[in-house]
């Protein structure tokens, strides 16, 4: 057995086993099991109270190990019929496993433990594949949005390429990401650096606040507004005013507010970002975008 982490992918069996009790099977039915963070779940239905241990095998079956210690829920002694599920660590039980054939077997015992006079009468299996989500995720993407400026009439089109850490798993509730977005727009090259919190809202839906800083690099004087600007490019003194004008934007604050979507490897997202730029006669209204990133 190799001692890491539940692997990217792992194909696991569930093998149940049942025992007579009182000239009748005592039935363990209904079974799932699924992957929560680093713990395996299995759920099932027992049909009477009993003794319930657990079991594993990375041989598709042909040994297996346990009773399993790092165990909580439905197992051990007298446990009371009904829906039942058992969650286990397998990091602090072997320090992690990885296989292609990892069984799990549950036993069910009468309520006085007597294992030596265990006999399956009979089994059933499943097979399932579970990811591990990985606790840190690198991200990168494309976006497309427009800067608004005065009113819907007037917005200069952004083209962005979005990439950030994210901390926390793709089931946690809350995550916390940093990121660097470089947005190309008319005369102008913008880096913006930010934090943001996640809150995943559903299964697949997420909403994220955040905030941080802006630098603005021009290509020339009047920068994202030269299609708005009316600057004679002869007179100096127009050129110096433009200058000074777009010179105390070249950094400022941001903060961020962003709707999504996660499927598998992607998230789609919907962003607003205002920025909080000096610029005198001309009232910026943010930017709207939406984003496709791919984390790896």
């Amino acid at each position: 057995m190799t001692r890491r982490l539940l692997p990217a992918l792992i194909s696991a069996l569930l093998m149940l086993a049942f025992t007579p009790w009182n000239a009748q099977a005592q039935n363990v039915t209904d079974t799932d099991f699924y992957q929560e963070g680093d713990k395996v779940a299995v759920t099932f239905h027992l049909d009477r109270n009993a003794n319930i241990y657990l079991y594993v095998s990375t041989d598709g079956g042909d040994t297996f190990k346990g009773p399993l210690k790092n165990v909580t829920g439905d197992a051990g002694e007298n446990v009371t019929a009904g829906r039942c599920r058992i969650l286990w660590d397998p990091i602090a039980e072997y320090g992690g496993i990885t296989g292609d054939n990892i069984c799990f077997q549950i036993k069910a015992y009468p309520g006085k433990d007597s294992r030596r006079k265990y006999a399956s009468s009979s089994s059933s299996k499943s097979s399932k594949s579970f990811k591990r989500n990985k606790f840190v995720r690198f991200g990168m993407g494309i976006g497309l949005g427009g800067l608004m400026i005065e009113d819907e009439d007037k917005s200069v089109l952004t083209f962005s390429v979005p990439m950030e850490i994210s901390l926390g798993r793709v089931d946690q509730r809350l995550n916390f990401a940093v990121g660097e977005t470089f947005s190309f727009m008319k005369n102008t090259v913008q880096f913006t650096t930010v934090g943001i919190f996640r809150l995943r809202a559903f299964e697949l839906m997420y909403i994220g606040v955040g905030g941080g800083l802006n630098i603005n690099v021009y290509t020339s004087p009047e920068g994202f507004l030269g299609q708005y600007l009316d600057v004679d490019t002869d007179n100096v003194s127009d050129l110096i005013d433009t200058h000074e004008m777009m010179f105390d934007s070249l950094i400022s604050g941001a903060v961020i507010a962003e709707a999504g979507l996660t499927l598998d490897s992607f998230d789609l997202a919907l962003n607003y970002k205002y920025d909080f730029m000096n610029i005198p006669e001309y009232t910026l209204k943010g930017t709207v975008s939406v984003t496709l990133k791919y984390y790896f």
